[in-house]
C-alpha cells in the first residue's frame, strides 16, 4: 500500500520548519485538540487545555525530536 500524497508533503513541511515554529504548532495543536474533546471529559478545561499546549511546548522545544543529529 502506497503512502498518500498529502501525508508525504505534511511530513516534508513539519520537518523544514524551525525548531521553535514545530514546538509552537505541538503545542498549539494539543491545546486545540484537547478544547475539541473536553466535552466528553466534563472536568477538563480551557486551563488544563493551555497549560498541556505549554507543556508540549515547552517539552518538544527541549528534546527537539526532529534534530536528525
Amino acid at each position: 500500500m502506497e503512502t498518500p500524497q498529502f501525508y508525504i508533503r505534511l511530513e516534508e513541511w513539519a520537518q523544514a520548519m524551525s525548531r521553535s515554529g514545530f514546538a509552537l504548532l505541538v503545542g498549539v495543536g494539543s491545546a486545540v485538540g484537547l478544547l475539541v474533546v473536553s466535552p466528553i471529559f466534563n472536568d477538563i478545561g480551557i486551563l488544563n487545555a493551555v497549560s498541556l499546549g505549554i507543556m508540549m511546548a515547552v517539552v518538544y522545544y527541549a528534546f527537539d525530536p526532529l534534530n536528525k543529529g
